[in-house]
């Protein structure tokens, strides 16, 4: 283990959640196994359950025993909870004695809890989150969001009790039976989705299953281990806990935290916002390019060192800078940046199809212009996938099989080592090759199905490479048969493996011989491309300076279509990459920071990206940042206004504060009790000692100055005295009309800054026979 891995491991040990956000290829696989481990011999935990990805069911299995091969460990599998076998892996879980229950996200969502821990969860949750829409409502949320987050929590509510109505039927033996008492989940950003309700435009989370379920878990461990300092309750790990937003903090705080949120008093999320964030509301080009208009949005974070400090009070942060790991160098572009820039000119057909896109007739409905981004994405990868028939018409399959071929030559031969520490040469020589690529997927059910794997594997058989050695991740169907590619991969039987970022990004550790990485098509967060490059950024790549007879670097190659949508794509993950690097680092202590968790796009900046000109691109930019900053400019001038007016406010306040409170001190000592026998109430000169004779003359009384049209609001009648204290009737008007008659004692009633008027009003919007009316409350 190296000091970060048994520091981390000491912290899971030392606090109740943990959460390992170590950088892509840190060994958090090595740190989990052992902080379970070390959780079991010390008593904190009885039996974990490490929850990891679908297809490293197997690999993670190998690993653990690697590191303690005398572990008794437990696998289960999705299969391995259908309706033959559910009952069989339950029991064999409840009955041993393990050291960790490994099973998949998927397994992990099919084990059910007991019905009474559902339905507990399903009344606490959806209180909770109905009284953030109540809050978000007061808070300013749309009528028509409010109706429609209304119906979707009654959805959710009835497909939650659906849920629990079919766990109970033939569940046999459920979660709280295992015995398991300890989460340890790997790839934890899977989980981020969790349902979340805001009156900020674009912060709300519509929320998963899957983060329901762990959520709910989560909720129950803390009740059964116990909510204090020495419960321990769960670890959460991924290489990259924040993937596109700020926000995100917020949910993790959800899980690991939710003491924390708790005293602090931001457990819903606009408290949180309002804590350590500004709406703000700017001048931004309309999505239909018909002007601008005012959009409010969550973009700026303040107070940013006090929000990752309590970030950082459960998660433990470890980037590639601090730990300084032996991962093989990227070889720099021609440009002197990490990866290489392959870019190749626009056809003729992919600039008269991205030239055509702002000008369709459906780019101005709503989604239009993300729709119109999609169709150029595609367009710069093949156009293949935008209708046409021929490759010819534009694809960038050629250009990469030409570099995978060059790459597959200069490597074929190269004798690989067993591994850093053992020399001894391996049977098969020869490098592998990652490809990425999102579209154009076998069996892909698209508007436009082309297998562009297929496709590139009959360009890769044309330059030489054989059509045996070059394989794609989809093939590999069963952990099985996932398996048993990686070991082919890892021993040299494959030159060149094609995959998604869902399949191939996350979990696919055979960095042994990876030296290179291509991208084809990109992802929309950064985080998806760390994944991707940390599949050869990786310890245990044999492809490094202090490996002999290897190549001195891993290289990462950038596919581009130049004058297309690519550069965007790329220059927008950039952009992010760079902010949550910044945050992530230990010594960040920016004050102020803008949010990067959405990237507008108008008809304008569409237009100006399919005309390939940069000036025009340029202008855009410019002036949709001039509009930026024009709003905020106006923002700023009418928080400045609105200040200035709050100080008036509160002036006046303090000064009719100030007069009531001579008056009540002055009552003080004219107050007489009316407890028990000694009320009395005087009406108009009449004293009555009867509670219940009082509220009739009194609400009689009340008609019959609401009635009389002659008062005008403001004015004073003198009705009686209760306690020995003289009090009068008020008329006045709500922001709806209606007349109001207010009863107050001689200092009257100040109403602080902010606060409505609603103390003991009497609303006479319809008139009622006096014995229906309920009796007064004096």
């Amino acid at each position: 283990m190296r000091p970060h891995q048994n520091a981390a491991i000491r912290r899971i040990l030392s606090e109740p959640t943990a959460l390992l956000a170590h950088v892509v290829g840190a060994g958090k696989t090595a740190t989990m196994v052992g902080g379970i481990m070390e959780l079991r011999r010390t008593s904190l935990a009885r039996k974990p359950a490490l929850v990891i990805p679908n297809h490293m069911l197997r690999q993670i299995a190998r690993e653990f025993r690697e590191v303690y091969p005398n572990a008794k460990l437990l696998a289960i599998s999705a299969s391995d909870l259908g309706a033959k076998r559910r009952a069989k892996f339950m029991a064999r879980a409840a009955g041993g004695d393990w050291d960790a229950v490994i099973m998949t996200h998927e397994a992990f969502n099919r084990i059910p809890l007991r019905p009474e821990t559902q339905i507990d969860y399903i009344d606490t949750e959806l209180s909770s989150l109905r009284q953030q829409l109540d809050d978000a409502a007061a808070a300013g949320m749309e009528q028509r969001t409010i109706k429609q987050i209304e119906t979707d929590l009654a959805a959710i509510e009835a497909r939650m009790l659906k849920q629990v109505d079919e766990s109970a039927n033939g569940a046999g033996i459920f979660l709280e039976d295992t015995g398991i008492d300890y989460l340890m989940v790997d790839e934890a950003h899977a989980y981020k989705n969790l349902r979340t309700i805001s009156a900020i435009p674009g912060a709300g989370i519509q929320g998963s299953v899957k983060a329901t379920k762990l959520h709910m878990v989560l909720g129950h461990l803390r009740k059964t281990n116990g909510n204090d300092d020495n419960a321990r309750v769960c670890t959460l790990a991924t290489g990259t806990p924040i993937a596109n937003s700020v926000t995100e903090a917020y949910v993790l705080k959800r899980y690991l935290a939710p003491a924390l949120l708790e005293r602090q008093g931001l457990t819903n999320f606009d408290s949180w916002a309002a804590t350590f964030g500004e709406v703000v509301s700017a001048l931004e080009p309309d999505a239909k390019g018909d002007g601008y208009k005012y959009k409010a949005r969550f973009a700026r974070f303040f107070n940013v060192p006090e929000l990752m400090t309590a970030y950082r009070s459960f998660a433990d942060v470890q980037n590639a800078e601090d730990l300084k790991l032996p991962v093989p160098p990227i070889r720099l572009g021609a440009d002197g940046q990490r990866g290489e820039s392959i870019a190749f000119p626009v056809t003729g057909h992919q600039r008269a199809f991205i030239k055509a896109l702002p000008h369709q007739a459906w780019v101005r409905e709503p989604g239009g212009v993300l729709k119109a981004l999609g169709l150029g994405l595609r367009a710069s990868l093949d156009m293949r996938l935008v209708g046409e028939q021929d490759e010819e018409a534009g694809s960038k399959l050629p250009y990469a099989a030409e570099q995978i071929a060059e790459i597959w030559r200069d490597t074929k031969d190269v004798v690989y080592p067993t591994s850093k520490d053992d020399p001894t040469p391996q049977k098969l020589p020869g490098g592998l090759q990652l490809v990425f690529l999102d579209e154009g997927t076998p069996g892909s059910a698209a508007a436009n199905p082309v297998d562009l794997y297929d496709s590139l594997r009959e360009h890769l058989v044309e330059q030489g490479v054989p059509r045996e050695e070059i394989r794609f991740i989809h093939e590999a169907s069963t952990d099985r048969k996932k398996d048993k590619l990686f070991a082919d991969c890892r021993a040299g039987r494959v030159s060149v493996l094609v995959g998604s970022t869902e399949k191939m990004g996350t979990g696919t550790n055979i960095q042994d011989r990876a030296v290179a990485l291509h991208h084809l098509s990109y992802p929309w967060r950064p985080a998806d491309m760390a994944q991707r490059d940390g599949r050869v950024e990786r310890q245990g790549n044999l492809n490094a300076p202090w490996i002999e007879g290897t190549p001195d670097h891993a290289r990462i190659l950038y596919y581009v279509t130049a004058g297309s949508f690519d550069e965007f794509r790329l220059t927008t993950l950039a952009r992010k990459a760079k902010f949550i690097a910044q945050i992530q680092r230990k010594d960040f202590s920016v004050r102020e920071i803008e949010d990067i968790g959405e990237e507008a796009i108008n008809l304008g900046m569409l237009s100006a990206l399919a005309s390939g000109d940069p000036a025009i691109l340029q202008l855009a930019e410019a002036t949709a940042d001039r509009a930026r900053i024009q709003g905020l400019a106006r923002t700023w001038d009418r928080q400045q206004d609105d200040r200035a007016q709050t100080v008036k406010d509160l002036d006046a306040y303090l000064q009719r504060a100030e007069a009531s409170l001579t008056g009540m001190r002055e009552a003080l000592h004219q107050r007489r009790p009316t407890a028990g026998d000694a009320f009395a109430l005087t009406i108009d000169g009449r004293t009555l000692r009867g509670r219940d004779t009082a509220a009739k003359t009194l609400g009689a009384r009340m008609v019959t100055l609401a009635r009389d049209a002659s008062l005008r609001p403001g004015e004073r009648v003198p009705i009686g005295e209760l306690g020995g204290l003289h009090f009068h009737g008020e008329i006045s008007y709500d922001y709806s009309g209606h007349r109001q008659l207010k009863l107050r004692f001689a200092w009257g009633h100040t109403v602080p800054v902010g606060h409505r008027d609603d103390r003991a009003q009497w609303l006479c919007t319809r008139w009622a026979p006096w014995d229906a009316l309920p009796p007064l409350k004096l």
